[in-house]
């Protein structure tokens, strides 16, 4: 029997990252693909293969899948407690781990996987505990936080391609300031140009890591984000994050039209084989001389030519029709020539007109 102290809810887990700790899933690797705690290690009692063997015999025998399970629970714990220790001795001896590190286990609803492997590791004399309702409780807890989600104060940055967005937001959140990035949690970069990563998150994951960022920014004023429409890449953002999206308090910037170029000419560095298959994404928008003209261009290695076209026949057009500024006095426009000058006004902008933290 499992003493009532040894569980840790879903809530306390924020709590239980103040001492040093080792979040240990359980599950087996394709559930922790999908969907896993932030900061979590999977250490699979079951790996895919039998899980979908026990799963499938539980259906017709629930005491032989049970037998068989404990078999391969068995067996697969030696493994995990031989990992563990070498893991533990390597962090102590650079200095990554205290000797008393607290281990939270957990599996899909605190169940036998998760209750075998702290039973062992208790009977050893670890520090071990349970997630209270496993991963089933804290994805509940996901789901409710981002469906009643409610930030004080949102700025937004919007402007057209090559106006360093990104960059911007990166150099606040070095700094400090209380930044969502969504496009790293979503691993894409919002443009069918401004990206070469090749796969993204599950809509879960994304979900929640947005939930353990906000969590991080419970106690801010206010949070940054850049402007997004509802979908990033194959993923969705959540209601209420596109609400507050919606209602934020945006700050449109833009740098001269040749700073952009040069800016967009140094991220495509792709091959002309990339550059023609990523455009087709865009093809239906672009009037057929242009897109033509932007092929050709690049294909004979006139960058400059190319993205000023993209820039004009779309994106330009595209950001100015999506992103246009609303008739409010919370709005602003930065016009600046240089990028650093855009960087000092928003900084100066955001702390002039927020409270105090």
């Amino acid at each position: 029997m499992i003493p009532p102290s040894k569980y840790i809810s879903a809530q306390e887990i924020e709590e239980f990252k103040k001492e040093d700790y080792r979040i240990i899933d359980v599950r087996s690797p394709s559930e922790f693909g999908e969907d896993h705690i932030p900061g979590s290690e999977n250490f699979p009692v079951l790996d895919n293969s039998e899980r979908v063997l026990v799963g499938t015999l539980y259906k017709k025998d629930a005491f032989l899948a049970k037998q068989l399970g404990a078999k391969l629970i068995t067996k697969n714990i030696s493994f995990i407690l031989e990992e563990i220790e070498k893991s533990e001795i390597s962090f102590k001896q650079i200095g990554l781990r205290k000797p008393e590190t607290r281990f939270l286990i957990y599996c899909w609803r605190g169940g036998m996987r998760s209750s075998s492997l702290y039973t062992v590791m208790d009977l050893i004399g670890y520090k071990t505990y349970i997630l209270d309702g496993g991963y089933k409780q804290y994805r509940s807890n996901v789901n409710s936080y981002l469906n009643s989600l409610k930030i004080q104060s949102v700025y937004v940055l919007h402007g057209p391609s090559g106006s360093g967005k990104t960059e911007i937001l990166s150099k606040l959140e070095e700094e400090g300031f209380p930044v969502l990035n969504l496009e790293r949690f979503a691993n894409h970069n919002g443009s069918v140009f401004g990206s070469k990563i090749k796969s993204q998150p599950s809509q879960k994951y994304f979900e929640t890591c947005i939930s353990d960022r906000l969590n991080n920014l419970k106690k801010s004023k206010y949070i940054i984000f850049e402007g997004e429409s509802r979908k990033i890449g194959k993923l969705t953002l959540p209601t209420q994050i596109y609400n507050h999206l919606e209602r934020a308090k945006r700050i449109w910037i833009e740098l001269p039209i040749q700073i952009r170029i040069s800016r967009l000419k140094e991220e495509y560095s792709f091959s002309y084989e990339e550059f023609f298959s990523k455009l087709q994404f865009i093809k239906r928008y672009l009037k057929s001389d242009i897109y033509l003209e932007i092929i050709n261009s690049y294909k004979l290695g006139d960058k400059d030519k190319a993205v000023s076209l993209l820039l004009s026949d779309y994106y330009d057009l595209y950001y100015q029709k999506t992103y246009r500024l609303k008739n409010s006095h919370d709005d602003i426009m930065i016009n600046e020539e240089t990028f650093d000058s855009i960087l000092n006004k928003i900084r100066k902008y955001i702390l002039e007109n927020t409270p105090n933290e």
